[in-house]
């Protein structure tokens, strides 16, 4: 029986981070050698001016030929780790750009965000029918009231059903209301109704927004 070859995928991105790390730790070990033949050296100078006549031309020459070569392989190095960066930024940018943009739009207008428009849609169309619904019992409550003299200051302010009509402040838009058992009540404006609701919607899911004509509760 043939032995199944591996086909296990390499993520490109996971590679050439890998290459990238690989690129860091030599030239760690680059720079820690460099540093090393730099104090050798300094250290035989050191030596030579204190007349120690041990210390030998080859020892000198030597040690210079090794600090010279550390430090070439360690600026190799650190070029070796610039590429390296700047493929994995290059891979990074490139992926982004090619996915990104597709998996948001297909979130925020792609066939995902069909059923959520619908259902939002829906909500609207109900608190508009309720709202309106509710203006309704509020404006033949007060035209009947109205019919048979129960108006503010026409009629005794005890009675338990008293209408009225005022204008909102600094405007002369009219106000029409219905007091009952002391409780006023007008008819609701069907926008800030909504928005007031889909306010209240988001201080429930602890969002922090602030929707623009919300009424405060």
């Amino acid at each position: 029986m043939t032995p199944r070859k591996s086909t296990t995928r390499t993520d490109p991105q996971a590679a050439l981070r890998g290459a990238r790390e690989s690129a860091e730790r030599k030239l760690e070990s680059a720079q820690s050698t460099c540093e090393a033949t730099r104090h050798r050296a300094e250290a035989l100078r050191a030596s030579l001016r204190q007349g120690d006549e041990s210390v030998t031309t080859e020892m000198l020459a030597l040690v210079d030929v090794e600090s010279e070569r550390a430090s070439l392989l360690a600026a190799s190095a650190a070029e070796g780790l610039d590429r390296a960066v700047a493929a994995e930024r290059l891979a990074l940018a490139t992926a982004v750009a090619e996915s990104l943009p597709g998996r948001l739009e297909r979130g925020i207008s792609g066939a995902s965000r069909v059923p959520a428009l619908e259902a939002m849609t829906e909500n609207i169309r109900a608190i508009v029918a309720s709202t309106d619904e509710r203006n309704g019992h509020v404006r033949d409550a007060i035209d009947s009231a109205r019919e048979v003299g129960l108006v503010d200051g026409k009629c005794d302010p005890l009675s338990p059903v008293i209408a009225g009509r005022d204008y909102q402040t600094g405007t002369s838009i009219r106000v029409d209301y219905i007091v009952v058992n002391g409780t006023r009540f007008t008819e609701l404006d069907r926008i800030e109704h909504v928005v007031s609701i889909a306010q209240l919607a988001f201080d429930a899911a602890g969002i922090p927004v602030t929707v623009a004509g919300a009424v405060a509760s």
